[in-house]
């Protein structure tokens, strides 16, 4: 899907030195990749390259690109691909002639690895809610699983993961592509005017054997909203259970009335996400 934007919104990633800027709230931020030909990314983008800039790209064999870093050779610029691919590295996806980023993990790419989208806060309000909004492809067509999370920060260095956007690859072999359109609000937010915000994809391996499926991303929307900063109560709640012994519950109580979201996540302690637990 191609998307038209207004001109004053200024948000061409091939522009040079272009800092994706969020301009108003309520005013939509899109990347679409359209013009991107897998050569690579530079803080001054030659044509079909990404804007580095906006974008960081950790954990392929080849080194780091880091915001503001050149990569025009190797793993990060592997050029155009209709899928079905079998060396590691970053790709400009074709799909019918709808472009996407696109990665094929390897047992040295991108495992784990991650993909982080720039923006800065530019309304001249504190932004307090984001609406996001981005496709997904896998095209599964080896015998292992994979996932591919989404989660956010303040700084680039704590993420906050978002469960609801969490997705993991067929383990068995379809030759399938799948395509997901993946969507939610973040609330209680308190991004500065002038203050940078980061979006972050992830992969790693899960389950299986062998070779990986392969990952494309695009069609990216981000709304962010300036208002009162909605509180947020956290707790954090230790569940222990001896391994074949069957599950466990945990009970969370909310004693007052209120209109809120609740976000459940799970991290591990000694058990492993996905063999110990689901």
């Amino acid at each position: 899907m191609k998307k038209i934007l207004l001109p004053v919104i200024l948000l061409s990633a091939f522009t040079a030195g272009a800092q994706v800027s969020i301009v108003g709230s309520g005013v939509p931020v899109s990347e679409d990749f359209t013009g991107f030909d897998g050569t690579g990314f530079d803080p001054a983008p030659a044509a079909g390259q990404l804007n580095s800039n906006n974008w960081e790209v950790l954990g392929f064999s080849d080194g780091d690109l880091l915001f503001g870093g050149s990569a025009a050779t190797g793993d990060l610029a592997r050029g155009i691909t209709t899928g079905n691919i079998t060396s590691g590295g970053l790709y400009a996806f074709d799909n019918s002639g709808n472009t996407a980023v696109y990665i094929q993990p390897t047992s040295s790419d991108f495992n784990p690895g991650s993909i982080t989208w720039k923006l800065q806060n530019n309304t001249g309000s504190i932004l307090t809610e984001v609406d996001l909004a981005y496709t997904v492809y896998i095209y599964n067509n080896e015998g292992r699983a994979n996932n591919w999370n989404c989660s956010y920060s303040y700084d680039n260095t704590t993420f906050v993961n978002i469960p609801s956007l969490d997705l993991v690859s067929v383990e068995a072999d379809e030759d399938l592509l799948y395509t997901y359109n993946q969507s939610t609000s973040i609330p209680g937010l308190s991004i500065g005017d002038g203050d940078f915000f980061y979006i972050r994809w992830d992969g790693a391996d899960v389950s299986g054997s062998g070779s990986r499926d392969e990952f494309g991303l695009d069609d990216i929307s981000l709304t962010a909203y300036a208002g009162e900063v909605t509180p947020l109560a956290e707790l954090v709640e230790d569940v222990s259970v001896v391994e074949g012994a069957g599950a466990a519950t945990v009970s969370v109580e909310l004693n007052v009335s209120a209109n809120c979201d609740v976000y459940v996540s799970a991290t591990d302690g000694t058990a492993e996400m996905f063999v110990d637990y689901l």
